[in-house]
């Protein structure tokens, strides 16, 4: 008779020795309890991850809202551009109105839409005493809702976020 390419008897019913036992279940569970441990900190930084990308969405919308703000500037008539540093007035027109004012309320209304409500503008114009040239502060802020959690509770915490922008015009 021909032996077995592969003998069973190596790879199984060979007993313990003795204290060995238990041996696979504790390896099992402290398999099940570091596996556990990594999913939880994934999940953590799934949470971090989310955050990160709505704080950089609300910076990108600040920024873009901004940056439109500073072009209607640009093109406005350098001689009346203090009309800018006003307050915006009425309801925005895009198609008739087209000033200062008109802008400012048509850019607040953009950055309640936006970034949500309780965000707000403002718009802060210095003209240099040595070169002429007129600077205008941007600054946008909105409210960003920060998920905390202590020993006992989680609760979220609205925090006020502020971009400034400077530019010559």
């Amino acid at each position: 008779m021909k032996p077995a390419l592969f003998p069973l008897s190596k790879f199984c019913c060979k007993a313990h020795p003795v204290g060995m036992g238990g041996l696979t279940l504790i390896e099992t569970l402290i398999t099940i309890v570091l596996l556990a441990v990594s999913l939880l900190g994934l999940a953590a930084l799934q949470g971090q991850g989310m955050s990160a990308t709505t704080d950089a969405y609300a910076r990108t919308q600040a920024s873009m809202l901004a940056f439109d703000l500073t072009e209607k500037m640009r093109a406005y008539d350098p001689t009346s551009i203090g009309d800018y540093g006003g307050t915006s007035a009425g309801s925005c027109d895009q198609l008739v109105n087209l000033d200062a004012a008109n802008d400012l309320k048509c850019w607040e209304e953009g950055i309640n839409a936006a970034l949500g409500p309780g965000s707000s503008g403002s718009v802060t114009l210095a003209v240099s005493g040595t070169t002429g040239l007129t600077t205008a502060t941007i600054s946008i802020s909105w409210m960003e809702r920060q998920l905390r959690q202590d020993e006992a509770q989680s609760y979220a915490d609205d925090v006020t976020r502020t971009a400034s922008w400077v530019t010559e015009l």
